[in-house]
This record gives C-alpha cells, structure tokens and sequence, in this order.
C-alpha cells in the first residue's frame, strides 16, 4: 500500500466542457505518458470520474508522484480561477474524504511543489512553476482539519443519540381517552407489539394509570 503524503489539487488548464476523452488523448498522444495524469476530474456540473485507483502511480507532478493523489478540475484555461459552484462542492467533498482516508497527507495546489529557488521555507509567486491550480489551496482549505473534527463529533454525537434510544427502555402512562390503537400510533409501533411486551391479553384491558412499556 501507498505511503500518501500529499493530496495535490489541479486544473486542466482547458475549458470546463472539456471532453475527458480529449485530455487523455493530449497525455498520450502529445506528453507520450503510459498513465493518466490525474486520479479524479472533476466536470463543470460537479460529477466526477475516477481515472486511477489510489494504488496508482499518475503523472500529476514530476518527482512527487509515487506519494501523491491526484484531483483536476477542468477549467483554468486563461489562468484565473474558473471553478464553478458544483466544481467547488465535489472538491471540497473529495478533500475531506481522503483527509479522512489519509490523515497524514497535506492538502496542497500544484503550484506548491515548485522548488524553493531561495530556500526560504515556502513556495513564492516568482517560484511556481505552473499556477495550476489557479487559486490557493492552503488558504481556501486552511480550516479543513478542524472542520473535519467538527463533523467527526457530530457525527459521534448523532451515533451516542441513536444507541441511547435502542437501548433506553420508553414507557407511556394511560390516560383518559387512551387506547392501544391509539398509543401504538404515537409511538410508530403496533397493538400486537404492545400486547406482547405488556402481556396484554386482549387490547381492550388497559386503564388509566397504568405503565406501558413502549420499547
């Protein structure tokens, strides 16, 4: 298995209706590569297509390859940011999965792994080699680790919630007007079910007063 370092966002460098066939043709026909070069695109409309599994080596950025996963946008073809909403919604998405998949992996736009020509510690504008992305990535995606714990414990909250009421017996005391018809109808279950957990003989013998157990 892979050992993932860096998550690598891209642009095609092309229009956004970019057919997918016409961008592997160019790597094939005109780069002579053997592999795609990225492992999802992205379309204008938000859909997505996976080209190489995770285990694949692609030809995203030269010498970074090997620990690398690779996601392109199409667009940026005048060298501004051209993403649309959608585009930006399935990134963002594609992001925090494999953030969570590979936790270790830094989140960066190609542009990021330009050399350092004066070894100062980061990647200045006079330094990249291509501006794809066309936009930041470490500024558009700075919260996403926090971001991605947020949702965690959300998500851990919503699962505590939904063992607390599988587990957690519910009881309902009659009232006047009641019937087993009736409660069973509150509580989205059935007078069968009722009967059997109460060992109701007939549903006609509840009474004011008295405790069902609901589950």
């Amino acid at each position: 298995m892979r050992s993932i370092k860096f998550i690598v966002i891209h642009c095609s460098a092309g229009p956004a209706n970019q057919k997918t066939e016409s961008i592997k043709d160019y790597w094939k026909r005109i780069l002579k590569w053997n592999t795609v070069g990225y492992h999802k695109l992205i379309s204008e409309d938000g859909t997505f297509e996976t080209l190489a599994t995770d285990e694949t080596i692609t030809n995203g950025v030269a010498g970074h390859n090997h620990n690398s996963i690779h996601f392109c946008y199409k667009g940026g073809w005048d060298g501004s940011d051209t993403r649309t909403e959608k585009q930006k919604e399935t990134l963002y998405k594609l992001i925090k999965e494999y953030k969570l998949k590979y936790p270790k992996a830094t989140v960066l736009g190609h542009r990021d792994l330009s050399p350092d020509l004066n070894k100062d510690g980061k990647i200045s504008k006079n330094e990249w080699v291509k501006i794809c992305p066309c936009f930041s990535v470490t500024e558009e995606y700075k919260n996403l680790n926090s971001e991605i714990i947020q949702d965690f414990m959300i998500n851990e909250s919503r699962e505590r919630n939904k063992e607390w009421y599988r587990t957690e017996s519910l009881v309902y005391t009659v009232r006047s007007g009641d019937t087993l018809s009736k409660i069973a109808q509150m509580y989205n279950t059935t007078v069968s079910e009722l009967q059997i957990k109460n060992k109701l003989t007939s549903p006609d013998t509840i009474h004011i007063g008295q405790v069902l157990t609901i589950k």
